[in-house]
């Protein structure tokens, strides 16, 4: 479905690769040390206040939403 709202389409194999992205970003987080479990963000009322993210769900979106408005079809559509 995010595929399809923000790229106009939703192939198979680019949902794989974002959900690799994702995954991957959850794994890197979990492999380094110091990360802290918060993340911080400014799509709240109270903008820098820490978000838990003891997962790293928060982070892992932030790169998904990222990838996906860096791609070429949302941006010369």
């Amino acid at each position: 479905n995010l595929h399809e709202s923000i790229l106009g389409r939703a192939d198979a194999s680019d949902v794989e690769r974002t959900f690799k992205l994702f995954t991957g970003i959850i794994a890197d987080a979990a492999e380094r040390k110091n990360l802290g479990d918060q993340e911080t963000y400014n799509c709240r009322q109270n903008l820098f206040a820490p978000v838990p993210d003891p997962a790293y769900t928060v982070r892992a979106w932030r790169g998904v939403i990222t990838y996906l408005l860096r791609q070429h079809e949302f941006l010369y559509e």
